[in-house]
């Protein structure tokens, strides 16, 4: 499912181009123009990206580390007879 996700969402994305933006979302439509110029972050940062590219490469990596640190702790795993435990 998510291998779908990745790679057909992408491509639906790129056939629809600009016609994607068509349907908006009502109330956040209205609210998104009324900023006016207000930047995000990232187009803040955008500028200096290309001059900077490891830098932004190594800080990408480790937001994206600490982000998925706490699934370490996760226990994956499927039932066998050697790890159930019957009451007797």
């Amino acid at each position: 499912m998510m291998s779908a996700a990745i790679t057909l969402l992408p491509a639906l994305l790129s056939y629809l181009g600009p016609k994607v933006d068509r349907l908006r979302i009502p109330l956040i439509g209205r609210a998104l123009k009324a900023e006016g110029d207000a930047r995000s972050p990232a187009a803040r940062l955008e500028p200096h990206g290309p001059r900077r590219p490891w830098a932004f490469a190594i800080g990408a990596t480790a937001l994206l580390l600490a982000l998925a640190a706490p699934a370490l702790g996760m226990r994956l795993g499927f039932r066998t007879p050697a790890t159930t435990h019957r009451a007797r």
